[in-house]
């Protein structure tokens, strides 16, 4: 596992880390994934958001974009918001 990139978002109090994993059989799960990166950030699994995990056709390596926030309540305040936004989209759509 191999951070690629890390940005620090002090007003939502959280951290967003795009990771390089690599694989040896089956594509991780993110519930794997979680668990992996909780190990090595020593963080709590339940701060962690994972926002896209993408594998390029062919590689053993996946791509993934995280959110770690440094807070339960901090959590719950940005990403209940960020679910109401998607629901009304895809009502609109409709």
């Amino acid at each position: 596992m191999q951070i690629l990139e890390q940005k620090e978002e002090k007003l939502l109090h959280r951290k967003e880390i795009k990771f390089k994993v690599n694989f040896e059989k089956v594509t991780p799960t993110k519930e794997t994934l979680k668990k992996q990166i909780s190990e090595k950030l020593k963080v709590e699994p339940e701060l962690i958001v994972i926002e896209k995990a993408s594998q390029c056709f062919g590689e053993r390596t996946v791509e993934v974009s995280v959110l770690i926030y440094s807070d339960k309540d901090s959590m719950k305040k940005v990403e209940v918001r960020n679910k109401k936004i998607k629901k009304k989209q895809e009502a609109k759509k409709e």
